[in-house]
């Protein structure tokens, strides 16, 4: 239980971010919010999304890793650190959002997961507007706001899918990730028709595997939801990434010279360069102020798929084996 000088200090904190919030919302730009999805559990999100935020402040970008898993939060062991405040702290308001913000590097902050909270719609309405709104200080604080989302399609990764400006696919070339992943494109394209959709390929053998799963999913964007999925690049299967995990420091540090990284270094890049044709205009301020029965409502158009739709899925997911063998 805090004590009172705490309480105290917790509320002194609390007003000095609401004048710096107020007073950044005519000095700063947006940042951009940039969500790193999947679907599948296990095809690399985290380690994308660790990496990504890593080379964007490595080039001197002010940048926020925003760990939105609410429930198995693990950014903060794929960097090496140990937050003392996290996402449920600063849900239970027991403290002001820049105390949860670690640092990790001089341009690199952490925002560490909730795992207390598993459903952020299940808090009351009042605490949800109220962390919504301390949530535009972070765009007086960083150029990027990355967000490693959780795996499936809960309310939540479905409320952060809807509301942010650009949206990172994250599959392998397996089977059920692709599935999973046109399901997650699906998915947040309804919600989110103005954002911007990029695919990352990992685990890929080569630039031929990830140019077919590519042409895969985007063959059924084009046919059922007219979206363009931006190819970022692919990252292919290599030892010294799992190395880094057990060491708990980003790949792109640990080993710059792996072809891994130097394939990470590619995304990043095409990352900053997207910067100059889709300028923020949102912002961390809309974050959670959108979606409201998100996974109802998909659910719901999932239902109502068309004939067509299901029989091309299902020829595409069963011609999957000879595809891949095509020199196609």
């Amino acid at each position: 239980m805090q004590d009172q000088a705490q309480g105290l200090r917790s509320l002194a904190s609390l007003a000095q971010e609401g004048v710096r919030s107020r007073r950044s919302q005519i000095a700063h730009r947006p940042a951009r919010t940039i969500a790193i999805a999947g679907g599948k559990g296990g095809v690399g999100k985290t380690c994308i999304a660790v990496n990504l935020a890593y080379l964007l402040a490595a080039a001197g970008e002010e940048t926020i890793l925003f760990d939105a898993d609410f429930g198995l939060p693990n950014a903060h062991l794929c960097l090496g650190v140990q937050p003392e405040l996290t996402l449920d702290n600063l849900l239970q308001e027991e403290c002001a959002l820049h105390d949860t913000l670690l640092p990790v590097t001089s341009h690199l902050r952490l925002l560490a997961g909730a795992s207390a909270i598993t459903e952020f719609r299940a808090l009351s309405r009042s605490r949800q507007e109220r962390f919504a709104q301390r949530f535009q200080w972070l765009d007086s604080l960083a150029k990027n706001l990355i967000l490693d989302l959780g795996a499936g399609l809960s309310s939540n990764v479905v409320t952060f899918l809807a509301s942010v400006e650009e949206v990172v696919i994250v599959t392998t070339p397996e089977l059920t990730a692709m599935a999973d992943a046109y399901a997650t494109l699906k998915i947040a394209y309804n919600q989110n028709p103005q954002a911007h959709y990029f695919l990352v390929v990992n685990h890929a053998q080569d630039a031929r595997e990830a140019e077919f799963v590519r042409k895969r999913l985007q063959s059924m964007a084009d046919q059922f939801l007219g979206c363009t999925l931006s190819s970022l690049g692919y990252v292919p299967h290599d030892e010294k990434v799992g190395e880094s995990v057990r060491r708990q420091v980003p790949f792109v540090n640990a080993f710059p010279h792996a072809l891994a990284s130097r394939k990470m270094e590619v995304i990043a890049n095409r990352i900053r360069d997207e910067e100059h044709s889709f300028p923020s205009q949102r912002g961390a301020g809309t974050l959670l102020k959108e979606a409201t029965s998100a996974v109802v409502y998909a659910l719901h158009l999932d239902a109502k798929r068309t004939r067509k739709e299901q029989e091309m899925e299902t020829a595409l997911w069963k011609a999957h084996s000879f595809l891949r063998s095509c020199p196609c």
